[in-house]
C-alpha cells in the first residue's frame, strides 16, 4: 500500500484528530524524476491536530520506500550555510559533553556525513541513513548503516555498544512512531550520554508563513509541548533548548536520561517556552492558529503567482533557483509549472536533466549564466544571505531575486522605483533618468511593454488591487504621475477626476502608512491649483490654493493629503508643483503639440485653418526632461518637502504660437481674431472664445523654484529649445 491513513495520534494514541491544513494532492515532493517523466505517485498532504496533546501531523503516511529509497534530492555539504551551521552545532555539542577519545558518536539521518566529519577521527563515528548509500563517497572513515534507525537494526549491525552522543538533525519530524524512536535512542545511549535533535519549529513556521515546510517527509510539526511529551514517555529530561534560523526556523533540544545526575532539567527555560507557545495559540484545540496561518500563506502565494504572471506578460523571464524538496511543495501548491518558468537552476549536478514536481526542467547554474533571466525565484529562501553573495554578478547585471517567504519580496542590487501613470509624457523621461533604479510601473490600459521596466496593467482606483500590487513590489520610491490631465475631460467627468487625481493619491499615502513602509513618495502636483487667482506669483509652500474646476479641486486634494501624511506622521512624502510641461511626446490634444501637428499637415499640403481658444494667457513652460531631473533630485533627499518645479520666466501663449509657425517658415499676421499666412494670405489660425462650460479667463500664474535651486537644480532647456524640438 502506498499510503496508510492515520486514525490515532503518533504520540499519545488519541483518536481525537481534526484536519486543520490541506495542500491537496501532490507528487511526492522529495523526488526529481527525469524531465518529462510524470510517473511519480501523488498522495494527499493534509495536516490534522490531535485534540489531546496538540500535535500537528500528516493525516496520511506515505511508504518510506517511496520517500527515501529512490534517488534522494538533498545533500548537506552543497550549502556553505548548512556546512557552517553543522560545524557550529558540533562545537556546541562538544561544549556540553566531555567527549573522550574513541567514544562513540551516532548521527541519525547523517545524509552525506558532513556533521560527523567535523568531529575528526579521534572518535568512532557512525552514520545511520537509508539514503546514505548514494552519498557513500563522502563518508571516508565514518561508518555507515544505510538503513532506518531502530534499536534492532542498530544492534544487529554494531552489537550492544553504548554511545556518548546521538544526534538526529532535520529528521525527527519524519518518524511514524517518534516515542518508540526516542526509546530506542535511550537504549543505545550511555547513562551519561546526550541526545540532541533539531527540527523545524512550528511556531516559527507559522510566523514565517513557511507553508513549504509541509511535505510528505515531515510527518510531525513540533512545538516544545509535544517534544516534552515524547521525552516524558521515553525516560528523558530536557536540559537545554536553543533556537536558530536553519531551514527557515528550527529549535534544538538537548536530552539526558532522567537517571543522569550530571545534567539537570532546565525547568525555567522550558516553562518560558511553553508559556509563549500557549500565548500564540499552539495548544488551543480550536485550530484557529492554523486556519489563520493558511490565510496568510495563501496571501503570500497569491503575490508570487500574480507577480510571475506579470513578469511573463511583460515578455520577461523568471527561472526557479534551487530545486529543493520544500520548493516542490511550494510549486505544486502555487500551481507554477514550465508554462510559467521554463527552467529551474540547480548547483547539484545530479539533478541536471531532471525536473521539479511540476515539470520544470532543471539546468545547471553555468547554463543559466550563459543567458540569465530577469528574475530568479529562490525556493531555498532560508539560504538567502549565502545566495545573495554567491550571485552578486547576477544582481549587478540587473537581475533580481524573488523570495517567497517569510514575506514575498523582490531583491536586486538597486532600489525599486514604481511609477504610476508610467506611459505618460513626463514618465517617459523619468524612466530614462532613473537608470540607477529597478523600475516598475502601473498603467491603466497600455499593453506596450518595455525592456527596462516591469509594468502592471489595471485601474488604480481599485484599492484592493492597488494594495496587492504595492505589497508585491514594496517599492523604495513611488513617483506618482497618474492623473487625468485634460481640463475639458476633467470638467465633463468630475467624479472620475476626483477619484483619479485626489482619492488615488490618498490611497497611496494610506497604504504606505498602514503597511509601515519607509517608501518615499513623490506626488505630481500642479500649478493649476492656483489658477483661480488669474494673476499670481506662487510662493514655495503656498497654501493659497484656489480654482473652481474639478481638475484643480482634485489636485488640491491630492497635494494636501500628501502634506497631511508628511506633517502628521513624518513620512518622506514630497509634492512637486509642476508648471506647464512640454515635449514632443505630449499628446496633440494640448495646444503647442496641436500647433506642431497642424504645421506638419499644413506643410504637407493640407491648408485647413486651425481653430483655437483664447491665446492671451501666460505660461511658465518647462521641458519634461527638466521635470524628470527635478524629481530625481527631490527623491534623493532624505526627508519629504514641497517644491515648485518651474522656469524663471513666463511667456504669452499667443507669442509662442506665432513663434512656432515662424520656426517652420510660416510667418503670420493678425487681423481681428484670425492669423493669416503673410505670403499666401490663407487663413492659418482662427482664435475664438470656445465655450467649454468653465471659466477660461486668461491667467498669468508664475513661480520660482527656490528650494530646487538650493539643491543645485536648474532647467536646462530654454523656451527656444522647447519650441525647436516641437517642430
Amino acid at each position: 500500500m502506498l499510503v496508510s491513513y492515520l486514525s490515532e495520534c503518533r504520540i499519545c494514541k488519541s483518536d481525537h484528530l481534526e484536519n486543520v491544513i490541506s495542500l491537496n494532492e501532490q507528487y511526492i515532493t522529495s523526488r526529481f524524476p527525469l524531465y518529462g517523466d510524470f510517473s511519480t505517485p501523488k498522495t494527499s498532504i493534509v495536516l490534522c491536530m490531535c485534540k489531546t496533546c496538540g500535535l500537528v501531523q500528516l493525516r496520511e503516511t506515505t511508504e518510506s520506500s517511496e520517500l527515501y529509497e529512490y534517488e534522494y534530492g538533498y545533500r548537506s555539504g552543497i550549502s556553505n550555510t548548512m556546512r557552517e551551521h553543522l560545524k557550529l552545532y558540533k562545537e556546541e555539542i562538544c561544549s556540553i559533553v566531555n567527549l573522550k577519545e574513541n567514544e562513540i558518536i551516532v548521527d541519525i539521518g547523517s545524509n552525506d556525513s558532513t556533521m560527523l566529519q567535523y568531529y575528526g577521527n579521534k572518535y568512532r563515528r557512525i552514520g545511520v541513513d537509508p539514503t546514505g548509500k548514494q552519498f557513500k563517497e563522502y563518508y571516508g572513515e565514518v561508518e555507515l548503516l544505510p538503513n532506518y534507525f531502530t534499536f534492532d537494526n542498530f544492534t544487529n549491525a554494531f552489537g550492544s555498544i553504548k554511545c556518548k552522543i546521538v544526534s538526529s538533525i532535520s529528521m525527527f519530524y519524519d518518524l511514524p512512531d517518534p516515542v518508540q524512536f526516542a526509546k530506542d535512542i535511550y537504549n543505545i545511549l550511555n547513562d551519561d550520554g546526550i541526545w540532541t535533535c533539531e527540527q523545524s519549529y512550528i511556531l516559527t513556521m507559522i510566523k514565517t508563513n513557511s507553508i513549504d515546510t509541509i511535505c510528505h517527509e515531515h510527518l510531525e510539526y513540533y512545538a516544545l509541548h509535544q517534544v516534552k511529551e515524547i521525552a516524558d514517555r521515553a525516560g528523558f529530561k530536557i536540559i537545554d533548548v536553543k533556537f536558530n534560523d536553519c531551514n527557515g526556523g528550527s529549535f534544538r533540544v538537548y536530552f539526558a536520561k532522567n537517571s543522569c545526575e550530571l545534567y539537570h532539567e532546565n525547568t525555567t527555560l522550558i516553562n518560558e517556552i511553553l508559556k509563549e507557545e500557549r500565548e500564540h495559540g499552539i495548544m488551543d484545540m480550536d485550530g484557529k492558529v492554523y486556519f489563520d496561518f493558511m490565510t496568510k500563506c495563501e496571501e503570500q502565494v497569491s503575490y508570487l503567482k500574480n507577480f510571475i504572471e506579470t513578469v511573463n506578460s511583460n515578455g520577461k523571464k523568471a527561472y526557479v533557483y534551487g530545486a529543493s524538496t520544500k520548493g516542490n511543495c511550494l510549486l505544486q501548491f502555487a500551481e507554477l509549472n514550465e508554462t510559467h518558468m521554463k527552467y529551474a537552476v540547480e548547483r547539484n549536478p545530479n539533478k541536471v536533466g531532471k525536473m521539479t514536481s511540476t515539470g520544470i526542467e532543471i539546468i545547471s547554474e553555468e547554463t543559466m549564466r550563459e543567458s540569465p533571466p530577469d528574475y530568479l525565484l529562490v525556493l531555498p529562501w532560508h539560504f538567502r544571505e549565502e545566495i545573495l553573495v554567491r550571485e552578486k554578478e547576477f544582481l549587478n547585471a540587473g537581475g533580481q531575486f524573488i523570495f517567497p517567504f517569510p514575506h514575498f519580496e523582490i531583491i536586486g542590487s538597486k532600489p525599486k522605483l514604481l511609477i504610476t501613470g508610467c506611459d505618460g509624457m513626463i514618465s517617459q523621461y523619468v524612466k530614462e533618468k532613473f537608470i540607477d533604479y529597478n523600475l516598475y510601473g502601473i498603467s491603466r490600459s497600455s499593453k506596450k511593454y518595455e525592456k527596462n521596466i516591469t509594468k502592471f496593467i489595471f485601474d488604480m482606483n481599485d484599492y484592493n488591487v492597488l494594495e496587492h500590487t504595492l505589497s508585491m513590489v514594496k517599492p523604495d520610491i513611488i513617483v506618482h504621475m497618474a492623473s487625468i490631465s485634460s481640463s475639458q475631460y476633467a470638467f465633463q467627468n468630475p467624479i472620475e477626476t476626483i477619484n483619479c487625481n485626489g482619492l488615488l493619491t490618498a490611497s497611496l499615502c494610506d497604504i504606505i502608512h498602514k503597511k509601515d513602509w519607509n517608501t518615499k513618495l513623490f506626488n505630481a502636483s500642479s500649478s493649476e491649483i492656483y489658477k483661480g487667482h488669474i494673476d499670481y506669483q506662487v510662493k514655495e509652500d503656498d497654501h493659497n490654493m484656489f480654482h473652481l474646476h474639478p481638475y484643480s479641486i482634485a489636485k488640491t486634494m491630492g497635494h494636501n493629503i500628501v502634506e497631511f501624511y508628511r506633517k502628521t506622521y513624518g513620512l518622506p512624502f514630497s509634492n512637486g508643483v509642476i508648471f506647464t510641461t512640454e515635449s514632443p511626446l505630449k499628446s496633440s490634444q494640448f495646444l503647442l503639440n496641436k500647433i506642431a501637428s497642424h504645421i506638419k499637415h499644413w506643410k504637407n499640403g493640407n491648408k485647413t485653418a486651425l481653430t483655437v481658444g483664447n491665446l492671451d494667457s501666460y505660461r511658465n513652460i518647462l521641458h519634461a526632461s527638466d521635470v524628470a531631473n527635478a524629481i530625481h533630485m527631490i527623491i534623493s533627499q532624505e526627508k519629504g518637502d514641497s517644491y515648485s518645479i518651474c522656469h524663471e520666466e513666463s511667456h504669452k501663449v499667443y507669442d509662442l504660437v506665432v513663434k512656432l509657425y515662424s520656426l517652420s517658415g510660416i510667418d503670420l499676421e493678425r487681423k481681428d481674431n484670425t492669423l493669416f499666412d503673410k505670403i499666401t494670405g490663407l487663413e492659418v489660425v482662427i482664435i475664438q472664445d470656445i465655450q467649454l462650460g468653465f471659466d477660461s479667463t486668461p491667467t498669468n500664474i508664475r513661480g520660482e523654484a527656490i528650494k530646487l535651486k538650493g539643491l543645485g537644480w536648474k532647467p536646462l532647456s530654454s523656451i527656444e529649445n522647447i519650441l525647436n524640438e516641437l517642430v
